[in-house]
């Protein structure tokens, strides 16, 4: 074979096989073992069987928690039967109390008082309007409060 006679081609394509040669007798080179041992990790997927134990264990949980749902719904359920009845003793009792005062009223105007008769008013009424007043003060003072507040600001 001359070597003065090969074509220029000729010669580059010879020099791309032992470059492509060269890179396929290269020792591939393995990765490194860490000297750690990784956790393992969970499966992402759903395993195919499930042992008759964990399986037991899951239906009973799931009849726990109904169980418990069904006595929460029946709590509920009675809570407001409760309210209905709070609801209606109230309209009862205000019914009744209406009755008396009805009554009341009418019994007090078929009584004749002898002239000169006053009628004294109870102590327990004069503290109840005390108290409406003490409220009315405390309320003032309140909103004296709040506006002295408000120009500290």
């Amino acid at each position: 074979m001359p070597l003065f006679g090969r074509k220029k081609e000729q010669i580059e394509k010879e020099i791309k096989d032992i470059e492509e040669i060269k890179q396929a007798i290269e020792p591939v080179k393995a990765p490194k073992i860490e000297e750690k041992i990784p956790e393992l990790e969970k499966p992402t997927f759903a395993p195919l069987f499930v042992k008759l134990d964990k399986y037991r264990k899951i239906l009973d949980s799931l009849t726990e928690l109904k169980t418990a749902l069904e006595a929460i719904n029946n709590a509920f359920t009675t809570l407001n039967e409760l309210e209905k009845l709070k609801a209606e003793s109230l309209k009862a009792i205000e019914n009744a109390v209406e009755k008396v005062g009805k009554k009341t009223i009418a019994l007090d105007s078929e009584f004749l008082r002898p002239s000169g008769y006053q009628e004294e008013v109870p102590s327990e009424l004069l503290a109840t309007e005390s108290l409406g007043s003490t409220i009315t003060d405390l309320k003032s003072q309140i909103e004296q409060i709040k506006s002295e507040l408000q120009s500290v600001s």
